[in-house]
């Protein structure tokens, strides 16, 4: 696998460091930050066998610059998902939402699927205080784990909180990539809490067993999802709910046991609190076949 090496220099401005000077405990701490973000941002990107390799190359003259080798092997690339590369990705990136978000705490993320075949991807709906901002559902994973939001509290918040140092700058050659006034430091400072509402909606194919049937409406329904367990749902297929409630032309109505096997298409929806998962729910949206448990097609 072939390594890829992007190349970013560091540089801490303000009165502070006119001669090239910046304070040990802030510096080890912001390159710790670093390192946290990168390490910890790559593993969620790219798995946790994945490595990037950094290296500092040499401190440059200037305000105080590092310089930073990052070798990565494969995968996606970590630094444009962190934002480290700006370009036009750099508003759904990590330091994008971030800079969006402006300090407010995250109330409610919302993961749907959209596109198709190859287009298809998860798309994170970000809502706080009524603003919504679209992202990829790996930049919200990014967002609350709160490993990666105290290498950025180290790298960015630590010391712009020091006196003497007025900005942080990203380069990627003579490009700026980032650059955050200590006037915004805050915005990159840990939360207390990363406490979210995480609603995660796909849709998925099985086989189920209804365990309990209401033939007025799409409440009131229960069903058997093989190993997973039993599930209250709602039923949505209209054409169903019809024929159920039809009577051929001798009287008789669909004969539904509990045993019988009905291929169907739902919507699931998944809510996660805290980090803690609750029992999914699901919607019925299309019954496609009904396996009498006898193995007869009806």
């Amino acid at each position: 696998m072939t390594n890829t090496t992007r190349t970013l220099t560091f540089s801490f401005d303000g009165s502070e460091h006119e001669d090239h000077h910046i304070n040990l405990a802030t510096y080890i701490e912001s390159l710790e930050g670093l390192v946290d973000l990168v390490t910890q941002a790559n593993k969620i990107v790219n798995g946790e066998s994945s490595e990037v390799e950094m290296e500092v190359v040499a401190e440059q003259p200037g305000s105080f610059e590092t310089v930073v080798n990052f070798v990565q092997s494969g995968g996606v690339d970590v630094l444009s998902q962190i934002g480290l590369m700006g370009g036009a990705a750099a508003a759904g990136s990590l330091f994008g939402v971030l800079d969006w978000l402006k300090g407010r705490p995250m109330q409610e993320i919302n993961i749907k699927t959209d596109g198709t075949g190859e287009a298809k991807q998860k798309i994170a709906t970000i809502n706080v205080e009524g603003d919504t901002l679209d992202c990829s559902e790996i930049t919200a994973k990014l967002l609350k784990n709160p490993k990666i939001r105290l290498g950025i509290d180290k790298l960015v918040h630590t010391p712009l909180s020091s006196d003497g140092t007025s900005k942080v700058t990203v380069k990627n050659g003579d490009d700026i990539t980032l650059q955050i006034e200590n006037e915004n430091a805050n915005i990159y400072k840990k939360p207390e809490s990363l406490m979210v509402v995480e609603t995660v909606t796909d849709d998925v194919e099985g086989n189920v067993n209804f365990t309990k049937i209401n033939f007025n409406g799409a409440a009131g329904w229960e069903m058997q999802y093989g190993p997973l367990g039993r599930f209250a749902i709602r039923m949505e297929d209209i054409d169903f709910l019809a024929k159920i409630n039809e009577s051929d032309e001798n009287g008789k109505f669909v004969d539904i046991s509990s045993t019988d096997l009905f291929s169907v298409d739902m919507t699931r929806t998944e809510e996660e609190v805290n980090g803690r998962k609750r029992k999914a729910k699901y919607v019925v949206t299309k019954v496609k076949r009904h396996r009498k448990h006898v193995g007869k097609i009806v």
